[in-house]
């Protein structure tokens, strides 16, 4: 898992556009975003067969 800090993300618009970013580099990713508790991006990397 990867954790980051995205500061100022405040919306669904925000939230879609760094989850397109983070599938761009991993198709497979799960990407979990939590607005409400300091704009958290956790992201599971898909282990590659």
């Amino acid at each position: 898992m990867i954790a980051f800090q995205v500061n100022d993300m405040t919306c669904g618009h925000c939230v879609s556009t760094i989850t397109k970013a983070v599938r761009a580099v991993d198709k497979q990713a799960s990407v979990s975003i939590d607005l409400a508790n300091q704009s958290r991006l956790r992201w599971f990397e898909h282990a590659a067969a």
